[in-house]
Formats: C-alpha cells, sequence, structure tokens
C-alpha cells in the first residue's frame, strides 16, 4: 500500500516546528517554495511557524512532514468555491492536503543566458539557473503580468503524480486539487501557469463541484467579464441578464480602499471581484463584480458589504 499508518512508502520524514491538528482533507493545495534548496524551505518554514504536508525536492524525493489528516499551516487567507459565510480569514489549512515543489517560483531577469533575481541595486540575489529552466507566460489570474516562471522538473511532476494518486485512493474525502494562486487570487502566484493543474484535475477526478451557482443581474442589463479583478482591467466579452455564472473563488487585495472590509493591517482582504465559471466546465473564465449577481443568500451578505 502506498501509505502505511499515515506514512507515504515513497517518501523521507522532516520534522517542522509547526506540528497541526488533526482533520478530514478534502483538497489538495499545490505550492512552491521560492527557495532554491530543500533545506532553505524547511529553515524558512520554521522561522515563520509556516509547513507543508509534503515537498517535492528538484530530483523528484518526496519529504514528509506530518500524516495527510493533519493540517498544516500553507495557505493562509484563502477559500474555493464558498458557499456561505465568506469572510476576510476563510483559510483552507483545515480543508487540503499542502504539496509543495522547491522552486524558486519566477525571477525578474532572464539575461546572458541565466535567469535570476537582482537587488534595489542591481546585484543578482540567490542562484542563477540556466535560461533552458525558466519561461515567461502570463500569470492565470492577471494576464498582463508576464514573469519568468522556473520550470517544474519531469521528476518533480512524475512524483507529485504519484502521490496525488496515492493520497486520493487512501483519502477518498478529497474531491478536488488547487493551486494556491487559485485559492487566493492577486494574494499568492504559486503553482502559476506551468503547473499542468488541469491534467491532474481530470486524471484524478478531482474538479470537485462547480461552485456556487448565481445568476447576472445588472442595472443595464449587461455585466463585462474582466481579464482581472478590477475595472481597469480590458473586457473579455459580455454577460447578460439571466446568464448563468459559478463563483469559484474572490480576489484578495492589499489596499484597504479596495477591501469589503478590513480587520489588521497588511493582511490581505477580500474585494468583490469573483472569478467564474460561465459554461459549465470547471475553468477560469474570468472576473464579474459581485454587485451584478442575483440576490441570494450568499451574494446578499457580500453585497452589504459592497
Amino acid at each position: 500500500m502506498p501509505f502505511n499508518n499515515g506514512k507515504y512508502d515513497n517518501a523521507s520524514s522532516v520534522t517542522l516546528d509547526h506540528s497541526g491538528s488533526s482533520f478530514t482533507p478534502t483538497g489538495i493545495a499545490m505550492h512552491y517554495t521560492v527557495t532554491d534548496t530543500l533545506q532553505g524551505a524547511i529553515n524558512a518554514l520554521n522561522a515563520r511557524d509556516l509547513s507543508y504536508t509534503f515537498l517535492i525536492d528538484r530530483d523528484g524525493s518526496v519529504i514528509q512532514t506530518r500524516d495527510p489528516d493533519r493540517h498544516a499551516a500553507h495557505a493562509g487567507r484563502s477559500h474555493w468555491k464558498p458557499s456561505g459565510g465568506l469572510t476576510n480569514t476563510s483559510s483552507l489549512n483545515r480543508h487540503s492536503v499542502a504539496i509543495s515543489f522547491v522552486s524558486r517560483g519566477f525571477f525578474r531577469e532572464l539575461d546572458n543566458g541565466f535567469a535570476y533575481d537582482t537587488d534595489a541595486h542591481g546585484n543578482i540575489q540567490g542562484e542563477q539557473y540556466p535560461a533552458s529552466e525558466a519561461q515567461r507566460a502570463p500569470s492565470t489570474y492577471d494576464p498582463g503580468w508576464r514573469p519568468i516562471w522556473h520550470k517544474y522538473t519531469q521528476e518533480q511532476l512524475d512524483a507529485a503524480h504519484r502521490l496525488v494518486g496515492s493520497l486520493v485512493q487512501e483519502f477518498p474525502s478529497i474531491q478536488d486539487i488547487y493551486g494556491h494562486d487559485d485559492i487566493s487570487i492577486s494574494g499568492k502566484s504559486d503553482t502559476g501557469p506551468l503547473f499542468p493543474m488541469q491534467d491532474f484535475r481530470d486524471e484524478f477526478d478531482l474538479n470537485g463541484g462547480l461552485g456556487f451557482r448565481t445568476t447576472i443581474q445588472s442595472p443595464d442589463g449587461v455585466a463585462e467579464l474582466r481579464r482581472g479583478p478590477s475595472s481597469r482591467h480590458s473586457s473579455k466579452g459580455q454577460l447578460h441578464n439571466g446568464d448563468t455564472v459559478h463563483i469559484r473563488a474572490f480576489s484578495y487585495t492589499y489596499k484597504a480602499s479596495s477591501a469589503l472590509s478590513v480587520d489588521r493591517p497588511r493582511r490581505r482582504y477580500l474585494t468583490g471581484w469573483a472569478s467564474v465559471d460561465v459554461d459549465g466546465s470547471n475553468r477560469h473564465a474570468g472576473f464579474i463584480y459581485a454587485s451584478l449577481f442575483t440576490d441570494t443568500p450568499f451574494v446578499s451578505a457580500l453585497k452589504q458589504k459592497l
């Protein structure tokens, strides 16, 4: 069996400072570490009392930090396909198994055959990686932002494939898989556009439900489907009154002036902009502001804050 008393057969063990309590996982959250090395990731997690359930190194080796039914501190403010009770402090920490890939995430510079970061003075920060290990691509939820992403290795993807398959077999309660960028839109960028998330969803039947169903109800009969979570973003098309949408997740902001409500400073706050599926495909189509949705108990509660 892939798991034996909560231990994954293909993993070595590392103990993190954050231990976690028991829960029943319903999803798998994918991350990257923003570090050059596995040890760098472990040091960073312990310094901030954070954790992942599993880490996958560049060579595909898997490290387990806890049993999958003990929660990790990884998601922060986050939600996915909410149905009600959504607040600034909602979190998927106690809903999802956390898998993180050792990866720099993205780079700011691609020059002289290398991808790398620089500080404010132009000095190189961290390791330099061959340009073949990087690829520029638009962010899923902000197409105008096109950083240079650190590619996942084939060994990492193969290891993730085996691990996810084993988790689904061990925990039938798991019905969905998502990236940190899916569940904390505009707050986090991992796993980014280079991770084949939809392949995992389709192969392991982890598309979950369609999300909260509502319809368009606009004062002028039309709702613009925006490319990003703001009226400043260009339109991808129009929806009309009566058209059905499913809410995947609301975006976040660091600007108090754009938030639905604010509790503590320097946090991510909910906005009224929702990532929606418009055709039942369970995929992000664009953003619509919640004031243009038909009143329901869930949407009405949000509208009170708009």
